[in-house]
């Protein structure tokens, strides 16, 4: 694992003598599904690397529901802006499958900040892409229809798992992608009702854009849906009251290269 940890910490800009000597500090540990990373609110004590699994940063609205602002996958680093801020983190992170990860304490975060010039590069478009991505989407979501965030929200998944979440996304292939979810917990990450969920999905099954399998959903031409939400997002407020028609009509544009 240490030359894992090592491939990581290089391929996001730190020295070889730093990063070598931040491996007896940085610990791994593992999460069952709905496990707290940090609550709305909560002190943010280290930054998180997704060796396997998926985790998503949302807003609480209610006790119950969750909007999802951000969704990482496997490889995705997580929790910097509160690090680096040194503010309590506004979103409550979760995982959403058995997860593992990798921790690198807030203080070498600052210190590498501070002392590593490629390493504050990387931070500062990272932090940039993000802070521009997390506002559009907080937009859609917040004031979206509940069409729009079932769609949005299974979007973002694809995004998630079908690129690293520490850079803007280039197309993927076009080929299936499972969200190993079951659709009561991505319902409810939606901000919707499980019956809500269950009507729209099974528009899209049938409009070709997903399969519906036991305890899973896969997304199907997962390079039209991360084309798709780039544009949703770029069009922010004039979709917010999106049927699911007009939004299916937006996967299909998506569609044509």
């Amino acid at each position: 694992m240490s030359n894992y940890t090592l491939l990581m910490l290089r391929e996001v800009g730190l020295s070889e003598n730093f990063a070598r000597a931040a491996l007896a500090h940085i610990k791994i540990s593992s999460l069952e599904p709905n496990e707290v990373i940090w609550q709305k609110g909560g002190n943010v004590t280290s930054w998180q690397l997704i060796i396997q699994g998926i985790v998503v940063a949302a807003a609480p609205i209610s006790e119950t529901e969750k909007l999802p602002i951000t969704v990482y996958g496997h490889h995705a680093w997580f929790g910097e802006q509160p690090i680096l801020n040194r503010q309590p983190t506004p979103l409550e992170y979760m995982s959403v499958t058995p997860v593992q990860l990798l921790k690198v304490p807030d203080v070498l975060v600052l210190k590498a900040f501070e002392q590593e010039v490629q390493f504050s590069k990387f931070m500062a478009k990272l932090i940039a892409w993000r802070a521009q991505t997390t506002a559009e989407t907080l937009v859609l979501m917040k004031f979206g229809s509940p069409a729009l965030r079932v769609v949005l929200g299974l979007a973002m998944f694809s995004e998630a798992l079908a690129a690293r979440s520490t850079r803007p996304p280039t197309d993927g292939i076009d080929g299936g992608l499972e969200i190993p979810i079951k659709q009561n917990m991505l319902a409810s990450l939606c901000g919707v009702s499980r019956t809500l969920f269950s009507e729209f999905v099974h528009e899209l099954q049938a409009n070709g854009w997903l399969n519906i399998h036991y305890g899973k959903i896969e997304l199907l031409s997962t390079g039209t849906w991360q084309r798709f939400v780039r544009r949703l997002r770029q069009r922010s407020l004039a979709m917010t009251d999106a049927s699911i028609q007009s939004l299916l009509f937006e996967l299909d544009h998506a569609a044509v290269v």
